[in-house]
């Protein structure tokens, strides 16, 4: 799977800071996928859709890198999860109709975001319900190349709520030493950005600027994990979520619905 600031690597011990981020947003998702047909859009690499089949009836994972999906088709995985080729941006309801939609890290790379949300209310109505997630924009350094917007709490809210009756609001939150982790790594972006003084930056095309991303976001990465080699699974209990503090949070998580609460 390539390793990006957008395609994380549940293998590379330099990535395990931001892949245990990840996996703590999948456990909230198995919490709701019990015995119900699940769509995941932006699956990547198939790591958080394998957990989701564990305990869901049917997984069907969707991504728009042909390579990716390739991939993960040749590794074994559950009977009850398939992949599938395709554009956020393009699918219709009718073809991701489900109980639970699942959408993480993916509404901040899309153009029409309110197109997405309505679509999305639409596949799972009237008695499903869809599981976002996004950074949290007052902490990111503002400058991704992949995203096409990054959403505040009250963003965020607002967007999906045009689309659903309920939304529920939660935040992925650091322990002490995650929250250090990523205070760190925030600092070395800007400093690197701040380096471009006049800007310069803005005359690249897009693919450039997205390359350059990927090869200092994974730089700064393995520069932190030489200053403090850890084992991977010492992440894994760094992170936790919660309905509170949610301006402090790292990523917030919606859970969309028609009607009552849905959260467990």
């Amino acid at each position: 799977m390539l390793s990006s600031g957008e395609r994380t690597s549940y293998d590379s011990e330099a990535w395990a800071p931001t892949a245990a981020q990840h996996k703590a947003a999948y456990r909230f998702v198995a919490r709701h996928a019990a015995g119900r047909k699940v769509v995941e859009i932006g699956c990547g690499n198939g790591f958080g859709a394998a957990m989701i089949a564990a305990v869901a009836s049917q997984v069907l994972a969707i991504d728009n890198s042909p390579d990716t999906i390739r991939a993960n088709e040749a590794r074994p995985h559950p009977p009850n999860l398939s992949y599938c080729i395709g554009d956020a941006a393009l699918l219709s309801p009718a073809e991701i109709h489900c109980d639970l939609l699942v959408a993480l890290q993916v509404i901040e790379h899309i153009p029409d975001a309110s197109r997405f949300a309505s679509i999305a209310a639409e596949a799972t109505a009237p008695e499903g319900i869809a599981i976002l997630s996004t950074p949290n924009a007052l902490l990111s350094v503002g400058e991704n190349p992949y995203h096409e917007r990054e959403y505040s709490l009250a963003d965020l809210r607002d967007l999906l709520a045009r689309s659903f009756p309920c939304v529920e609001l939660y935040g992925i939150h650091g322990s002490t030493k995650a929250l250090a982790y990523h205070a760190h790594r925030r600092r070395l972006s800007g400093s690197l950005l701040q380096a471009d003084f006049l800007r310069l930056r803005r005359l690249l095309p897009r693919w450039a600027t997205s390359r350059a991303a990927d090869l200092l976001g994974t730089a700064i990465k393995r520069y932190l994990h030489r200053r403090r080699p850890e084992r991977p699974e010492s992440w894994d209990d760094e992170y936790s979520i919660a309905a509170e503090r949610l301006p402090d949070a790292l990523d917030l998580i919606a859970v969309c619905g028609h009607s009552g609460r849905h959260a467990e």
